[in-house]
């Protein structure tokens, strides 16, 4: 029920044009990842990524198993 209202919320301006960063097309991967083998092998070539978000939801009892093991 939330979901989509949160959705909205990141992606509108005020909260997408002050956080949000893409990466240009020619940015090189950084070197923290390249040189560390618990990263690297994961995000070759990846664009970008959601770094140490989390966002905590909680389904209503009805939905609880239909909301099971989903990320």
């Amino acid at each position: 029920r939330y979901f989509k209202w949160v959705l909205n919320v990141f992606s509108s301006p005020p909260i997408y044009s002050v956080y949000v960063q893409l990466p240009d097309a020619d940015d090189q991967t950084p070197l923290e990842i390249l040189q560390n083998s618990k990263f690297y092998p994961y995000f070759t070539n990846t664009i970008g990524a959601i770094d140490g978000t989390h966002i905590a939801c909680h389904t209503s009892a009805r939905e609880h198993d239909a909301a099971r093991n989903w990320k």
